[in-house]
């Protein structure tokens, strides 16, 4: 039963909250009389080939939703995710980019304020434009039937007092897509394969990164790939609890490693004065290099929790 168990619990998590434990039971008893049906004709009862046959939890779920006019009910909510996801990493890129702004901006707070809130704006409707017109094609031309046909019960996540025995809090697959695509876009901005819309020179001064960004140039980019790869497992092969762990454990590792080497630098960024006087040019370095710091240390503090937390699931993972 703890196949049908987590199967329901799938089918919950994308239901209306108001009807979910009415729809939950109506499901468990049509299974179940389903199951016993095929136990009196057969003798025993697949559950695997029941759920298959029955319906992706999605598609199930989808079932019972209303309103799901633009895009189809199989592929909505597929549709709800990926623009989840991808709205995410364009909001997250165009407010990283006006903060950076904000700390090399030496004119009127106001007009960089409204010129960050177009940019919002414009950059999340084009966002929701492209990702309904992908999905729109997709449903007009087919080809999301194979994925359902295929899918796995024996793939479902454990339940949520099953996993917390050995201490992994479960996460939504979605935010597991969220965290492949941004460590993709990271590593894509990393050997500059794409360009994102930082702020390194003004009129007044132009901002410079510090030799031990290039000097670590490699062991960065390591530490980017082994946590793609980190990130892919636990959105794809969560079952492979020890090749998670010891990606886990060996970028947050590198983590604190590099963290280290990086503040032994002492100096991360150089300002260049253009037009600016040079004392006020040494004083917006010195801040922006104590931020810097800061932003290091805190970093590594986080690395090192995340490398015992790590390391903690992984031999409770082992014992289970």
């Amino acid at each position: 039963m703890d196949l049908l168990d987590r199967y329901l619990a799938a089918v919950r998590r994308n239901l209306p909250a108001k009807d979910a434990d009415d729809i939950i039971a109506e499901l468990r008893d049509v299974l179940l009389a389903q199951a016993e049906e095929r136990e009196e004709r057969t003798g025993h009862v697949d559950w695997t080939g029941l759920l298959r046959e029955f319906g992706h939890p999605l598609t199930v779920a989808a079932r019972y939703r209303s309103q799901q006019w633009l895009i189809g009910p199989e592929l909505y909510p597929f549709y709800l995710y990926f623009l989840k996801m991808i709205g995410a990493i364009v909001a997250v890129v165009v407010i990283v980019t006006a903060v950076v702004k904000g700390v090399v901006y030496q004119g009127p707070p106001g007009p960089m304020i409204v010129d960050m809130l177009g940019s919002l704006w414009w950059s999340l409707a084009g966002t929701v434009g492209s990702v309904t017109i992908v999905f729109a094609i997709v449903e007009r031309y087919g080809g999301v039937d194979r994925y359902f046909r295929n899918w796995k019960p024996g793939e479902l996540p454990e339940l949520p007092e099953l996993s917390q025995l050995i201490g992994d809090k479960p996460r939504k697959r979605w935010e597991h897509a969220f965290e492949v695509a941004a460590g993709v876009l990271m590593l894509l901005w990393w050997v500059g394969a794409v360009q994102l819309p930082f702020a390194t020179h003004s009129a007044d001064f132009r901002l410079e990164l510090a030799p031990v960004w290039t000097q670590l140039y490699w062991l960065i980019l390591a530490l980017l790939a082994g946590r793609l790869v980190y990130n892919v497992l636990r959105w794809l092969r969560p079952q492979a609890r020890w090749l998670v762990g010891f990606f886990g454990i060996t970028t947050a590792v590198g983590g604190v490693i590099l963290a280290a080497l990086l503040h032994r630098a002492g100096q991360w960024a150089t300002v260049v004065p253009l037009t600016m006087p040079a004392e006020q040019a040494a004083k917006l370095q010195e801040s922006l290099n104590l931020a810097l710091g800061i932003a290091i240390i805190a970093v590594a503090v986080i690395w090192t929790l995340q490398c015992l937390g790590e390391l903690w699931r992984w031999m409770r993972g082992g014992r289970g």
